[in-house]
């Protein structure tokens, strides 16, 4: 293979020191995984999903970092033990540990004897009259027992029980009148109970387990530990009235609609709440009927989290709302998240005009208003779990699509409602763009290959020939001639149209089995492309795309790099490198400026760029957002330099 070497531009770039990085404030808490009010007062401790701890004195007004428990790997909960409330358990992605400080220190427990102690702990009780014992659920090692304070901790399906071996156990409750009662909900197999401290278990799947479906919620009602409910990750919720025995459905599952949370209303014992994705749902019979919560907060993705005792402080939390708190029932909601960590986003992108821009943080999509300078939710509706692909209608910035697990959605309002539409298209699309010249043609590419709508998505086809298109990756259209638009796909081919996506051509002569992400085009020769690989490297074409070479642009193999693109331009964009190094091309990759050496206050894991605007746009591991303007750079380096 030939090996080029990708040139310099001779123009100046702006000077570093006019360049700045702007943090784009927030989206602040969109991260947590637990929240844990304390009993006795305002005090407030917050665990993330990178194992950072936070710690309010004042309601969630303000909040300061404290020592992680394991940082890293995600905080499953914070859990207290009667009448020692000064000791505060952690469980985690990488064990149980315990404080006595209010997070300032952490100590590990060591569950069991020789061997390794390190898996996920997943849930944890104690016994409300006898605080000496505790119990703590496990991914994939069954339920643990201690029975001297937390000293020492013993496998209880070493005593005999098979049943919870291998088990995880990712809810866990006692019966408060009987304490020897124990209900775990253990994933696919559904329910198990113990009526003697959990020595034995027995599984109460009749009903209670569903198929594909993981039991990971559990709640006994406060006076009557015979009433039991559980809830899944497919969203449905099933209720026993004899302590497991029979199960009747009394919530339907939805696609996409995990129950996060079940807990009760302190004083009211028959009052019950479930956080789902798609919003907070009440029940005042303890579980038969359910409806949508008529509290302010939207009906979007909620973790609920209920008193144990006064003060009656109500706290909400999800990666569409942040962390909110409600001091009258829910009635009204107040921001409690403060500057509390941020949020990562997976993708971004902003609109034609580059004045909104868009980020999506697991299944929720947020828009950013420069009006209030913050991050507002659009995602009700959207189902379906983490979001796949966002795009903006070129002609009708009110109009979006993004791709789920469950099919492909659309809004028209600008993100005010998502409703669900290409039901005729024959596969899940992974991505799904409009044309950004065809005003009525849409393309879409998912594991049976490449799909194209001339009807705005009502009716869909499969591009020639029929059942042989690869699943791509990317899109890219020829701005001087709207019937060529370029796929990359995997493993490593290159596939072309010139009717507008109706039929393609695939090429992989020359390519490697690099992991291939977009192709660009050379702004001035029309057969010059390039495809770029997840690594950083690049091939180049000098003949349509029919065959490849090695090509090296102007940093190290070794190096990391973050691409960010504009689906309006195939020719300009942008490569930050191992964090700090931003680089610019408006050739397609032929000549290359850097323009910035400025090391960002995180690890860069997604971005976009506006190519009209010069707008960069970079989200950061749990750390928000941040804007840099390159729009002086990009006047200065549009056409070849001489």
């Amino acid at each position: 293979m030939a090996l080029a070497l990708a040139s310099l531009q001779s123009c100046s770039s702006p000077p570093a020191s006019e360049l700045q990085w702007e943090a784009l404030p927030g989206p602040f808490a969109r991260n947590l995984s637990a929240v844990f009010p304390f009993a006795s007062g305002p005090e407030i401790l917050a665990g993330l999903t990178n194992g950072e701890v936070a710690f309010s004195s004042d309601g969630g007004k303000s909040w300061a970092y404290r020592t992680p428990a394991f940082k890293g790997d995600v905080i499953y909960g914070f859990y207290e033990v009667p009448e020692r409330q000064s000791l505060i358990y952690a469980a985690t992605a990488r064990g149980l540990f315990l404080t006595t400080d209010t997070a300032r220190t952490w100590q590990r427990v060591r569950l069991g004897d020789a061997g390794d102690t390190t898996f996920a702990v997943t849930a944890f009780a104690a016994d409300p009259w006898k605080p000496n014992i505790s119990y703590a659920g496990t991914r994939g090692h069954g339920l643990f027992k201690s029975m001297d304070n937390g000293a020492t901790w013993h496998s209880l399906h070493a005593e005999g029980d098979t049943l919870l071996r291998g088990a995880t156990v990712w809810d866990l409750a006692l019966d408060t009148g009987h304490p020897d009662r124990l209900v775990a909900a253990i994933g696919a197999l559904g329910v198990a109970t113990s009526t003697n401290s959990g020595n034995t278990w027995h599984l109460q799947s009749r009903g209670s387990a569903v198929v594909g479906a993981q039991a990971t919620q559990i709640l006994l009602h406060p006076q009557n530990g015979d009433l039991i409910l559980v809830g899944n990750d497919a969203g449905s919720i099933y209720r026993s009235t004899n302590f497991g025995q029979h199960w009747s459905p009394v919530r339907p599952a939805a696609t996409g609609d995990r129950i996060l949370s079940l807990g009760g209303q302190v004083g009211q014992p028959n009052t019950v709440f479930a956080g789902t994705e798609s919003g907070v749902f009440v029940s005042n019979d303890f579980g038969e009927s359910w409806q949508l919560w008529e509290g302010s907060l939207p009906p979007l993705s909620s973790t609920l989290v209920l008193p144990a005792a006064p003060p009656r402080r109500i706290f909400a939390f999800g990666s569409a709302i942040g962390l909110c708190v409600s001091t009258d029932q829910g009635a009204s909601w107040q921001p409690a998240d403060a500057s509390l960590g941020g949020a990562t986003a997976s993708l971004l992108t902003m609109n034609a005009r580059g004045d909104t821009m868009y980020a999506v943080v697991r299944n929720t999509v947020l828009r950013y208003n420069p009006e209030v300078s913050g991050w507002k939710s659009i995602g009700e509706g959207l189902a379906g779990g983490t979001v796949l692909s966002l795009s903006i209608d070129t002609r009708d910035p009110s109009c979006l699509y993004a791709t789920t697990a469950t099919g492909a959605f659309r809004t028209t309002d600008g993100g005010a409602k998502w409703l669900p539409f290409a039901r005729t298209l024959q596969t899940t699309p992974e991505i799904l763009v409009p044309h950004p010249w065809f005003s009525t043609r849409l393309l879409a590419s998912g594991k049976l290959g490449i799909f194209v709508s001339t009807d705005r998505g009502s009716t869909w086809r499969q591009s020639r020939p029929a059942g042989k298109t690869p699943h791509v990756r990317s899109f890219t259209f020829r701005e001087t001639n709207a019937g060529i638009v370029f796929g990359v796909a995997s493993p490593a081919a290159v596939v072309f149209t010139q009717d507008g996506g109706l039929s393609w051509e695939s090429t992989r002569y020359g390519l490697g089995a690099d992991s291939l992400l977009f192709l660009t085009l050379d702004d001035q020769d029309l057969k010059v492309c390039y495809a770029w690989t997840a690594t950083g490297g690049c091939y180049r074409s000098i003949n349509s795309g029919l065959e490849w070479n090695r090509f090296s642009p102007p940093w190290n193999a070794t190096d990391h790099v973050l691409f960010a693109t504009d689906s309006r331009s195939a020719t300009s964009f942008v490569a930050l490198v191992n964090g700090h190094g931003v680089y610019l091309t408006t050739s397609g990759g032929t000549t290359w400026t850097r323009v910035i050496d400025r090391r960002l206050p995180g690890d860069p894991v997604a971005a976009a760029w506006h190519a009209d605007q010069g707008t960069l746009i970079v989200s950061l591991r749990d750390r928000g957002i941040y804007r840099l303007s390159l729009a002086d750079a990009v006047q200065k380096n549009t056409g070849r330099a001489q």
